[in-house]
């Protein structure tokens, strides 16, 4: 991965509340963004219908091809504290008393038990069966932060739309994957040029194998700051990092699963080696109306690089 992009990381989403660092994080993508970004398309009337109107849509993150978007982990070998001081918070809410323990005191869970346990009277000859009793409470625990998860997954898939762009023309997974085998084409715009919001909201992702964990900045707070969100949103596995992804991140104008996104008149568009000559007519009319050069990927003869020709 690129060394820019976890230090834009670093200053954006680990940086607690600094203007300054969301300055320097702006700048640093602006000076790494590419000039054109791509998109893939098939060949179907509904793509080339949005090609025409300068437009594309954005998708609820579910809706996307990775099962893994926005995904959020919370560890609960490292959370037990913040989760078991609840136990103490309705220790007093039910009998009133405040205990003389606190979970800071404590390194191990177990060591806080058997402390607990003292303090609400616990005999020793009962401490099995109250044992028993913290297991069944951690395994509850453990089915409650998995809901908590899924639910925090759920609302990120409310809030967000994304719209992906690679800044490769020539990757063959893209064309197999996103443009049916070569059939269709590849649009290049220029969003960098433009700077307006879809300039700040168009963001690099970021490939590794670790899902955002869910830190102290959120417990503390009692919320989840939107941070998080958007850090899991701007994260892939690095099984995907081929895609040399960049996406709009928008937020969501209504429960709906895709919304349109108006773009700039491209400045270029690229068409698959196997486009057939109906489609490549339909695309060469509709990129003549607001003259956008187009060009076609052909095989070269001596390595496995991708030719353009200019049409």
């Amino acid at each position: 991965m690129d060394e820019w992009i976890e230090e834009f990381n670093d200053l954006l989403f680990k940086t607690i509340n600094s203007d300054e660092a969301t300055i320097k994080a702006t700048k640093l993508k602006f000076v790494n963004m590419p000039d054109i970004v791509y998109k893939y398309r098939t060949a179907s009337d509904a793509h080339l219908d949005a090609l025409k109107n300068n437009i594309l849509y954005a998708s609820a993150p579910s809706c996307l091809n990775d099962p893994y978007e926005g995904s959020l982990y919370v560890d609960f070998k490292k959370r037990w504290k913040v989760l078991y001081q609840t136990f103490i918070n309705l220790f007093y809410k039910r009998t009133g008393l405040r205990l003389a323990i606190s979970v800071d005191d404590f390194t191990d869970q177990d060591s806080f038990k058997i402390e607990f346990a003292k303090c609400i009277g616990v005999y020793e000859h009962e401490m099995e069966s109250y044992k028993d009793i913290w297991s069944i409470a951690d395994e509850k625990v453990q089915v409650e932060l998995q809901k908590f998860q899924e639910d925090l997954k759920i609302e990120n898939d409310k809030l967000h739309r994304i719209c992906s762009f690679s800044d490769v023309n020539d990757s063959p997974p893209m064309w197999s994957h996103y443009s049916a085998d070569y059939t269709g084409f590849c649009i290049g715009y220029n969003i960098k040029e433009l700077k307006n919001d879809l300039t700040d909201l168009l963001l690099p992702v970021r490939y590794t194998d670790e899902i955002l964990e869910v830190d102290d900045s959120f417990f503390n707070g009692g919320k989840l700051n939107n941070s998080f969100y958007i850090d899991s949103l701007t994260r892939k596995s690095t099984q995907w990092s081929y895609e040399h992804e960049w996406r709009l991140l928008l937020l969501a104008e209504s429960q709906k699963t895709s919304q349109a996104v108006n773009l700039p008149i491209p400045k270029k568009i690229i068409l698959g080696k196997d486009v057939s000559d109906e489609d490549k007519n339909k695309i060469i009319q509709i990129a003549n109306i607001n003259n956008v050069p187009c060009f076609k990927h052909v095989m070269r003869k001596d390595n496995y690089a991708f030719e353009l020709i200019e049409l």
